[in-house]
């Protein structure tokens, strides 16, 4: 807590530790309003949720508690209700850790040195599909509120880019956990040169309306290429081309 950090190190050493966090935080906090008028309820509740996942990534408790103290008196809640929303936060990313060391220790355990299995090269996507499927993500990425319908047709297996693939795992955990998803919360799980190369979609097509009709027809192409990409013998390729033959 501050206050007793303040009591038990005075205040010149707290305005150190001030000094040294930086203004990183700081503006990541500030672009949490982005958007959004504090002065509703509405406004500050995703406030709240966007600056959550900010405050969780910052490592250090004693610096967390600060910022986290002063976004709670800026926006007039108390304090151990952000702490609340934030140790849920923190326990969701430990979870997801541990899942993903859980299934590397499985694949080493089926696969062991000197037996793993024989690598299979996927063919690499199309322009049309990367396209496609850039044109998804950036749509998650704009209305992230109102892309839930796209689990109810698109499977994380449709991405062939493995940048998007991983993005749209990251929507369905915080789906299913009914977590805040924002492109600053990727920023857990995604390198620096990642997260450069998805902030540039939004912009790339901010002039360029999505519509929910488009990107279904983006995902009709995405099925489309798993059709055919999903092709392994000779006797499937004639079975496909005798289904087109009789599709209308």
């Amino acid at each position: 807590d501050p206050d007793e950090y303040i009591k038990k190190y005075g205040s010149e050493r707290f305005r150190l530790l001030l000094e040294q966090a930086g203004d990183a935080i700081s503006f990541r906090l500030d672009q949490c309003r982005t958007g959004l008028d504090s002065e509703t309820e509405a406004g500050r509740v995703q406030i709240l949720k966007r600056m959550v996942s900010v405050l969780a990534e910052i490592e250090n408790p004693l610096e967390r508690d600060v910022y986290l103290s002063r976004v709670a008196k800026q926006l007039e809640v108390t304090t151990e209700s952000l702490q609340e929303q934030v140790k849920d936060r923190l326990s969701i990313r430990k979870r997801l850790n541990h899942d993903r060391e859980w299934k590397s220790v499985i694949s080493h355990t089926v696969h062991p040195e000197g037996r793993t299995a024989a690598p299979q090269t996927a063919p690499a996507p199309s322009m049309r599909e990367v396209r496609a499927e850039e044109r998804v993500i950036c749509y998650l990425l704009t209305y992230p509120g109102d892309a839930a319908w796209l689990m109810e047709s698109l499977e994380t297996a449709d991405f062939h880019v493995p940048l998007f693939r991983t993005v749209y795992e990251q929507y369905t955990a915080a789906i299913a956990t009914a977590t805040h998803f924002s492109l600053s919360a990727l920023g857990e799980v995604l390198s620096d040169a990642d997260m450069g190369k998805l902030s540039g979609i939004p912009a790339k097509y901010q002039e360029i309306p999505l519509s929910k009709q488009e990107i279904q027809d983006c995902i009709q192409r995405m099925k489309e290429t798993d059709t055919n990409t999903s092709i392994q013998s000779d006797e499937e390729l004639r079975a496909l081309i005798q289904k087109k033959k009789h599709t209308p």
